[in-house]
């Protein structure tokens, strides 16, 4: 995302989560959740966008979930790109 400026649960080539996940090599999953943000500086400041926003927070709270990914990325222009991917199996 920070590489391409563009912010979405869809890649650009239109490949969705789980999509992704199987791809990355995670197999045998039974459902998976996302969350992406930025504009925010710091991991506190996008947790708690996440946990202020019911389709976010969701996810975080979802105790089906057992695995979980986090990344950020800082673009040319010094945005920050976050991601939380979780799974469950």
């Amino acid at each position: 995302m920070a590489e391409h400026g563009y912010l979405s649960n869809t890649s650009r080539d239109r490949r969705s989560l789980s999509d992704r996940i199987r791809k990355a090599g995670f197999t045998g999953g039974t459902s998976w959740g996302e969350n992406v943000a930025t504009g925010l500086r710091t991991p506190a400041a996008v947790v708690q966008s996440w946990m202020n926003h019911s389709g976010t927070k969701v996810n975080i709270m979802n105790c089906k979930f057992t695995y979980i990914g986090v990344g950020a990325a800082e673009d040319s222009d010094g945005a920050i790109y976050w991601t939380q991917d979780f799974a469950a199996r």
